[in-house]
């Protein structure tokens, strides 16, 4: 889709990071578009930053693992705009590191709704709309973590493998249909993601976030630009940076072994062990505690 003037596009966690910037440059292009956060007021912030006649943006705060939602959002933005050209499936969370036997299961159950099942009720209840369209597109945002393993985000990436998996089979499925299905893998982007985290210790969640911010090279600004130059290509597969590429190329060329040469800001473990460590303290302290009385 090379021209993506007047083009109706869906961005699902535009209330920040990428959604915003894939916003904000999109409106540039000239498209309409239909917004959605979970967050109202960060929402709205886009909207108020795209500055633009709001007949040509339309928003709607909803959780992207609501079906029912997905399909009345879907619904009224074809009402207002008379057609639906594409959609980026955007939105996504993380969890704080924690080895998957220590993990919560809501916590892990919660990862794969927003991640992995948001994607595929957009997709879903989008796509027939796309098919009235002669040149239409489905954007999921995978991972670098959709092309490895990587210890400490066991949830976060069983949904972008997922979502790597999901996308790659829908692109056969609509083969000749005039839907570009496009995955797209960023590395770490200078985004809010670790910073939403809901942890115990806001000291750890911190510590984290300073240890993502370091490994990440790449701005929002930067990654919505290159989705859309390759979008425009027509690339069915998008990976965000130099660091994300060569270790894409590590991965196929070591999968047995990878994870023993991944730069030292791609190993969460001494994350890992204070958590482990502080919740195995604060377990013993409420036994002492129990037992002394």
């Amino acid at each position: 889709m090379k021209n993506l003037t007047n083009k109706v596009l869906i961005i699902t966690g535009a209330g920040s990071g990428i959604g915003r910037a894939l916003a904000l440059q999109l409106a540039r292009e000239g498209a309409r578009l239909a917004l959605n956060d979970w967050n109202t007021k960060t929402l709205q912030a886009t909207v108020d930053l795209i500055g633009q006649d709001q007949s040509l943006v339309y928003s709607q705060a909803f959780d992207v693992s609501d079906r029912p939602a997905w399909e009345s959002f879907a619904k009224k933005v074809n009402d207002h705009f008379g057609q639906i050209d594409g959609i980026f499936n955007n939105a996504g969370i993380t969890t704080f590191p924690e080895t998957i036997p220590e993990m919560d299961p809501i916590d892990f159950s919660r990862v794969l709704e927003i991640n992995l099942w948001g994607v595929i009720h957009g997709s879903q209840v989008v796509i027939p709309y796309l098919l009235k369209q002669k040149a239409s597109l489905v954007v999921n945002v995978s991972s670098l973590l959709g092309l490895m393993g990587y210890g400490g985000q066991g949830a976060y990436v069983t949904a972008k493998f997922a979502v790597r998996g999901f996308t790659e089979t829908l692109r056969q499925e609509l083969a000749g249909t005039g839907v570009l299905v496009t995955a797209i893998h960023p590395g770490p982007v200078k985004t809010n993601l670790t910073r939403n985290i809901k942890f115990h210790d806001q000291d750890l969640v911190n510590k984290l976030s300073r240890v993502f911010d370091d490994a990440a090279t790449t701005t929002p600004e930067a990654a919505a630009e290159i989705i859309i130059k390759g979008i425009k290509k027509g690339k069915h597969r998008i990976l965000l940076s130099p660091r994300t590429k060569m270790l894409d190329r590590l991965v196929r060329l070591l999968p047995n072994s990878y994870h023993r040469y991944l730069p030292r800001t791609f190993r969460p473990g001494h994350l890992i062990k204070k958590a482990l460590a502080k919740r195995a303290a604060e377990k013993q302290g409420a036994i002492l505690g129990e037992t002394s009385v």
